[in-house]
């Protein structure tokens, strides 16, 4: 019949294309006369009439390579508010990736007719080693568009999503999320370090570690700390003992250690296997021979000591006895 409705109209003169064109502009559809904005999974053309995106139910769902992440349940189909073209449909996904999980936004391409362009990733959890930045939205979780590898000098130990709202979100919504920096005295770690026991210190030359999570202190008698020595946080290190269950003074960084000690009063002077100076003092023990060295410099016995030894020869010659903390390579 509707010939005879065109026929009239022509024999009225009032017959125009524009009668039968679209009552709505694209974007918008049209509802019983009134022209309503495209929402949900359609999109609206211009021809009045909202269209379905195509289904969500199998897609590429990323960009990644496929070996780096899986899907996390279904997705769901949204599209851009007055979507006008069939590229503004898009999906939401939950994807688990190697290095944390995240929302996919993903368009609809024409081209390959999946939903295989990427918009927008939010991630909201991390895995150790890495860590947020580049927020992104404050809602379910704290949100953010960046993941990145650990930094030196700083620990990513994971973290799992955190509800973020009006409440707490000067709280949780920090700008990076899932990094912490090393403890002041352990400054150091190498880039993705995923643990605080990762963190480490250098040590100086005549210092070590002796007590777990402790700064560096002064090198232990009895041993030597030679310095440029990695000592991770939670471990002690640093500092080589004596061989031979030998003597040392305190703060020693090079490898010189004695076999013996000769104590005077509260002082006492490290005794070596071989002759460093002429004349010196020579201490036998069983049938081996020690010396300590011999000065006529007013001397004390050691490094750590307030004491002198005096020795007098018998052609009156004064001579002050001293180990090498004291006086090392004196002739």
């Amino acid at each position: 019949m509707r010939w005879l409705f065109v026929a009239m109209f022509c024999l009225l003169g009032i017959f125009n294309n524009d009668a039968f064109a679209a009552m709505c502009d694209a974007g918008y559809y049209n509802d019983n006369g009134s022209c309503v904005k495209c929402s949900g999974f359609r999109y609206c053309p211009g021809d009045d009439i909202a269209h379905d995106c195509p289904s969500a139910s199998e897609h590429k769902r990323t960009t990644f390579p496929d070996s780096e992440w899986q899907a996390m349940g279904g997705c769901s189909g949204t599209s851009v508010s007055g979507a006008s073209d069939i590229t503004e449909c898009r999906i939401l996904c939950m994807v688990a990736h190697v290095n944390g999980n995240f929302i996919n936004y993903t368009f609809y391409n024409k081209v390959t007719q999946e939903y295989d362009i990427t918009w927008l990733n939010l991630w909201y959890s991390v895995k150790p080693g890495y860590y947020l930045s580049n927020r992104g939205a404050c809602g379910a979780y704290a949100y953010y568009t960046q993941i990145n590898v650990c930094p030196a000098g700083s620990y990513c130990p994971g973290k799992s999503g955190v509800i973020c709202n009006s409440s707490n979100r000067d709280v949780v919504y920090t700008p990076t999320f899932g990094l912490e920096y090393c403890p002041n005295d352990y400054p150091n770690s190498a880039a993705g370090a995923g643990s605080e026991n990762q963190c480490y210190l250098t040590t100086t030359s005549g210092n070590y570690v002796a007590t777990e999570n402790a700064p560096q202190t002064e090198c232990a008698a009895n041993g030597y700390c030679p310095g440029n020595i990695s000592v991770y946080y939670g471990t002690t290190g640093g500092r080589i003992a004596c061989p031979n269950n030998g003597f040392a003074p305190a703060g020693l960084s090079d490898a010189v250690c004695y076999p013996h000690v000769l104590h005077v009063g509260d002082s006492n002077v490290y005794l070596k296997s071989t002759k460093q100076t002429t004349p010196s003092l020579n201490i036998k023990i069983g049938n081996d021979v020690f010396y300590a060295n011999m000065t006529t410099e007013r001397t004390r016995m050691n490094k750590d000591s307030s004491h002198y030894l005096h020795v007098k020869t018998t052609d009156n010659i004064h001579y002050y006895v001293c180990d090498d903390t004291m006086c090392p390579n004196v002739q």
